[in-house]
């Protein structure tokens, strides 16, 4: 089963956007998550590189007026949260 939630990690911020990802992956039982970010957010970007995300690819995003802006298309499984143990120890 998918289920979709529109929500931005980036807009918890680093110790929260973990604490996001971990009850998503921990608790909820989601097995990927998926995100975007513009490609001239350096703030996002480094936060979904630091909390593991993997660039996937390039997406044209639509914005809420309307308008269109590329954006970066990113993804982290359940199993690459596993794997990164690290990372939830460092944040």
């Amino acid at each position: 089963m998918q289920v979709w939630l529109e929500w931005s990690i980036a807009k918890f911020g680093g110790a929260c956007g973990l604490a996001a990802v971990e009850q998503c992956f921990d608790q909820l039982g989601v097995t990927r998550i998926c995100e975007t970010t513009a490609r001239d957010n350096d703030r996002s970007i480094r936060l979904l590189s630091r909390l593991g995300f993997v660039q996937m690819g390039e997406v044209v995003s639509i914005k809420p007026d309307g308008g269109t802006r590329p954006s970066i298309f990113w993804e982290m499984s359940s199993e690459g949260w596993r794997n990164a143990g690290s990372l939830k120890q460092t944040g």
